[in-house]
């Protein structure tokens, strides 16, 4: 009886004292699954889950623009901006970059002749569900940019 009590508690100290194991997991989801999420996160007003998720999402199409409108929500153009450039560095064809980076100089009373060209472009890239938005942004900037040069202050 004392042996199988000194064995028992042999046992149960060896297997106490062995070495934590590390594992490392990897990610089941794809960049594109990881897009989607922070895609719709966005949706639901979570800018910084969306950012979280789109940071995983890689060289993903869209990611770098999920990123630049996940900043912007959570008010922080300075680090949106450059963002939305790269973005439209790799594809100057991306109209919600273009029209994103258009609204971010507009709110900032920053290059409006830019953001005019770059809303500009975004209209005539819109698909049919986003020309009506595009419009808006075009509009308000050249309504700010008229106002401005009949000497008008106009806030934007």
């Amino acid at each position: 009886m004392d042996r199988a009590l000194i064995l028992c508690l042999a046992l149960l100290l060896a297997g106490g004292c062995t070495l934590p194991r590390i594992t490392v997991h990897e990610d089941p989801l794809t960049p594109a699954e990881h897009l989607t999420l922070g895609l719709a996160a966005l949706t639901r007003g979570d800018p910084a889950r969306a950012q979280e998720e789109c940071e995983q999402a890689g060289r993903e199409p869209g990611a770098l623009t999920c990123r630049a409108d996940a900043l912007f929500l959570q008010n922080l153009p300075d680090q949106a901006e450059p963002l939305y450039r790269k973005a439209l560095a790799r594809d100057p064809k991306d109209h919600i970059a273009l029209n994103n980076l258009a609204w971010l100089l507009f709110t900032r009373d920053k290059d409006l002749a830019e953001a005019e060209g770059l809303a500009a472009k975004a209209c005539a890239l819109a698909p049919p569900e986003r020309a009506t938005d595009y419009a808006d942004t075009l509009n308000r900037i050249r309504t700010l940019r008229a106002a401005r040069a009949l000497g008008q202050k106009a806030a934007p």
